[in-house]
């Protein structure tokens, strides 16, 4: 790999003069307000409370309306078996959600 010299083209068009003292960087999250990270129409989920759905007979839309369902009871892991290689599985989830997919997705 090629050192950057004093000679390269960057040095001469002053790219590398501007000195960055005194510039902070802007923090747009921090770690202690983790409650605020979710969206204000989240379920409350219990990641220890788990179902099973069986896609095998269910189409894209059906599943992702019985995922909802399952997180609106509290469920916060969702194996999903046999999904059959269908698309659009678990789209739009704005939720904290352990979702597990067994099987093809394509």
């Amino acid at each position: 790999m090629a050192e950057l010299s004093e000679e390269h083209e960057s040095h001469r068009m002053g790219m590398h003069s501007e000195q960055l003292a005194g510039r902070t960087q802007q923090v747009f999250f921090a770690p202690e307000e983790a409650e605020n990270f979710a969206s204000p129409d989240a379920f409350d989920v219990d990641f220890n409370k788990r179902a099973e759905i069986d896609a095998a007979a269910l189409g894209a839309q059906a599943l992702n309306v019985k995922i909802r369902e399952l997180m609106r009871e509290g469920y916060g892991t969702v194996v999903v078996k046999n999904p059959g290689a269908k698309h659009s599985l678990g789209v739009g989830v704005l939720n904290r959600l352990q979702l597990t997919f067994e099987g093809s997705l394509g």
